[in-house]
C-alpha cells in the first residue's frame, strides 16, 4: 500500500515540479483497459488518418506520391479503403 502511495505521490510531484502530464496519462490509460474492439479500431483508424493528412501536408515525398496516383487523404473513408 506504501508503495502505491509513494509512487502516485511521486508522480503527483514530478507533474508539478517538471511540467509532465503522468497522472492524466495513468487515468487516460486506466479508461482504454475498458474499451471493447469496435472502439479500438475506431480509435486506431482516427490516428492512421491523422498521420496520412500529416504526411501529405508535411512531407513532399508522400505528397507527390499521393498526387501521382491520384489519392487524397480525403479518400480514405474506412479501414478497407487502405487496400
Amino acid at each position: 500500500m506504501r508503495r502505491i502511495i509513494a509512487k502516485y505521490l511521486g508522480f503527483y510531484i514530478q507533474d508539478y515540479h517538471k511540467g509532465t502530464k503522468i497522472i492524466p496519462t495513468i487515468r487516460y490509460l486506466e479508461q482504454t483497459r475498458k474499451w471493447n474492439r469496435s472502439k479500438i479500431e475506431i480509435f486506431q483508424f482516427e490516428k492512421f488518418k491523422k498521420i496520412v493528412q500529416y504526411s501529405y501536408d508535411n512531407v513532399p515525398y508522400y505528397h507527390n506520391l499521393f498526387n501521382s496516383i491520384g489519392l487524397h487523404p480525403d479518400d480514405i473513408k474506412s479501414i478497407n479503403d487502405i487496400e
